[in-house]
């Protein structure tokens, strides 16, 4: 409940605790105020924006000597407890992170990483942590690292140590915090006993689009685009691929968004606009309800300017009357603003059938707000669509029958063929429905593959969001 002896976050903001090194003055060695004074900046902003103010309980901050760590840990207990009808955390995404890196995020800049996109099957032990996607051109394509390997250790730590600390440990070891960090991992190749180890130093973490490709299926041709980050970074690669979709005048469009894990709205709204054309015109791409914003409408964005200054629209499309469907890829780490992207192509008529497996299941966005060097993402608001659905805080589900439901295929991600190979599980899937309108379906069983989005540290919450940055127009 709400503790009314907090003032207005404004009286808070700027004082900085001594031993904060992310604060802007922590150069000049000038402290202006403390920990508990930046508690209690994060509360009243709780109190002021969070979407369940009413749910945020009194707590007490325990004092740690990094800072980052402790406002970390205070945001983390204020965020609501209630869970979602499905058993899930319905609030696992208000998080804080140092402002250098969020702006790093978000304006393109490299974030660390090995290069690999990792499938955890469970958060205990037996945690069957695999590759399932490695970044062309990375360091760990050269140290000969493929989808499909089981990771058996990282840096001396044990994919199955059961120790909670040092599981924490692993995951901080598998999303690196700076660049040019080596570590040595051990690896098993599918089917194969003996291990392997590889040393890689951490560099550009991903591409946003590394993969575009027609595919030739009998006379028709499919696109297929595989779809990483909403970062601003993203325009020009979606450009180029939808260019040459367009050029070839395709039937299908394959949008891969397993690894997808949101970002900026804004940014989700322009690869919508280049599929729906004309369709979007005029209409809500979302609609933010229940916080400060509630009722604005962002548009589907035509221009590769963020800022809305464009006024005629200067993205391709794709010709509407020859596309006939999309398929979207998905599975848990189908997140936030990638499940915005379906839920506003759904909003307009456009046809969408999903493929994989239950998204994650945010409805929801944060506006960041920042102070003393870091930036805080509360979720503040729900995301809709032009006919005003945002039913799908369970996920949506290929095939499903419910409100959160939709037309598609369950299809198990089998780690066994490369992304955009026509043989690997889901793009087969995609490209069998497209042939025939009927499903291949596995369903879920004791021995499949992993399919649970892995919990990254701070860098890699990033991608877990709906962020709200650019005013809407």
């Amino acid at each position: 409940m709400l503790n009314r002896a907090f003032q207005h976050s404004s009286v808070y903001a700027g004082q900085c605790a001594p031993d904060n090194v992310e604060a802007e003055n922590a150069r000049d060695g000038a402290p202006t105020g403390s920990l508990a004074i930046e508690r209690n900046w994060v509360r009243s902003l709780m109190d002021e924006v969070y979407l369940w103010r009413q749910d945020v309980p009194y707590v007490d901050g325990l004092d740690d000597n990094d800072v980052s760590r402790a406002l970390s840990a205070y945001l983390d207990a204020l965020r609501s407890p209630a869970f979602k009808p499905g058993g899930k955390r319905r609030d696992e995404y208000t998080q804080v992170v140092p402002t250098s890196a969020f702006n790093a995020f978000m304006s393109g800049e490299k974030v660390p990483g090995f290069g690999i996109e990792w499938s955890v099957g469970s958060h205990t032990p037996p945690r069957n942590i695999r590759v399932a996607f490695v970044q062309p051109g990375s360091r760990a394509e050269r140290q000969g690292v493929k989808r499909g390997d089981t990771l058996v250790a990282a840096a001396g730590v044990e994919a199955d140590d059961d120790d909670e600390e040092r599981a924490a440990l692993l995951a901080a070891l598998m999303f690196p915090r700076d660049m040019e960090t080596e570590h040595r991992f051990i690896l098993r190749s599918e089917g194969d006993a003996s291990t392997r180890t590889v040393t890689l130093t951490s560099g550009l973490a991903r591409q946003p689009v590394p993969v575009a490709k027609l595919i030739k299926m009998g006379e028709d041709d499919v696109g297929y685009l595989l779809f990483q980050e909403h970062g601003a970074h993203a325009t020009a690669e979606l450009v180029s691929a939808i260019n040459d979709f367009s050029e070839a005048r395709i039937d299908h469009l394959v949008i891969d968004l397993r690894f997808n894990q949101g970002g900026d709205l804004s940014v989700a709204s322009q690869l919508p606009y280049m599929v729906a054309g004309k369709r979007s015109m005029g209409q809500a791409f979302s609609r933010l309800q229940g916080g400060q914003l509630s009722g604005t409408e962002l548009p589907f964005r035509g221009c590769a300017d963020l800022s809305g200054r464009c006024l005629t629209p200067d993205l391709p499309t794709l010709d509407a009357g020859h596309l006939r469907r999309v398929y979207v890829l998905t599975q848990a780490g189908t997140c936030a603003a990638s499940e915005a992207l379906i839920n506003g192509l759904r909003g307009v008529g456009v046809d969408v059938v999903l493929i994989g497996s239950t998204t994650c299941g945010r409805p929801y966005a944060a506006s960041p707000r920042a102070n003393c060097g870091h930036t805080y993402l509360p979720l503040d608001h729900v995301v809709s669509n032009a006919q005003g659905f945002s039913g799908y805080g369970e996920g949506f589900v290929p095939g499903g029958s419910g409100a959160n439901g939709v037309q598609g295929c369950f299809v198990v991600d089998d780690l066994a063929h490369e992304l955009s190979d026509p043989d690997e599980a889901l793009l087969k899937a995609a490209l069998i429905h497209a042939a025939t309108g009927q499903c291949r379906v596995t369903r879920p069983s004791e021995d499949r593959p992993a399919d649970a989005a892995p919990r990254a540290p701070w860098r890699d919450l990033l991608r877990g969001g709906a962020i709200v940055t650019t005013p809407p127009h």
